[in-house]
């Protein structure tokens, strides 16, 4: 039995990546643990009643402290994760308002250094302007950051950069062949297009 528990915490070691995420002191506690397992194994199969008493006590104090380690690294890591999460909600959940006339609709946002420095300029009036039957845009004031992609198709409510500065609203859907930066995407577009008109419009994002 004591052969075969010491087998089993060199087998553990062996594990090369398991035990190269461990800190600096609880890699020197394996391997201390795994010394003195072979050592008292020796001499418990060497020695007397009360050796064999004292072996047995300390096995089970190492382990004890050893699962404890375990139990706190767990947590810990339990704890990140949850930290994460709770972060990737708050990025999640960033909207934006956008009202045009007496109406306001909601945005849900990216979460991008481009939508962040955009935050940080609202609230802002614009008058918008008409192009292609589908779209209004703006030129606004300071470049954003960028990060472009050609998404291929435009989608009802759309919210994308075009170039550093040019912030555009589709009102329709449609195939495209440019690249933009993608702002966001307008929730529930059924009056958008009605809203925003024909020709320019006054837009204000919040």
């Amino acid at each position: 039995l004591c052969f075969n528990f010491t087998k089993l915490c060199f087998n553990f070691l062996k594990q090369r990546k398991r035990f190269l995420k461990q800190s600096f002191v609880k890699k020197g506690y394996m391997i201390l643990f795994c010394i003195f397992a072979k050592v008292f194994t020796i001499s418990f199969i060497r020695g007397g009643y009360m050796k064999k008493i004292v072996f047995l006590l300390i096995v089970f104090f190492s382990w004890s402290a050893f699962s404890s380690c375990n139990d706190d690294e767990v947590e810990e890591r339990n704890t990140q994760i949850e930290t994460r999460n709770e972060n990737d909600n708050t990025l999640k959940t960033q909207v934006m308002t956008i009202k045009i006339g007496n109406r306001e609709f909601k945005a849900q946002l990216e979460n991008s250094k481009t939508v962040e420095v955009l935050l940080k300029l609202l609230p802002i009036d614009v008058n918008m302007q008409e192009l292609n039957g589908n779209e209004k845009y703006v030129y606004l004031s300071e470049n954003l950051p960028t990060a472009t992609y050609k998404p291929n198709k435009i989608n009802k409510g759309d919210i994308m950069l075009y170039g550093q500065n040019c912030l555009v609203i589709f009102y329709k859907t449609f195939s495209t062949s440019y690249s933009y930066t993608k702002i966001g995407h307008i929730e529930g577009t059924s009056l958008l297009e009605e809203s925003l008109g024909k020709g320019s419009v006054k837009v204000r994002f919040e």
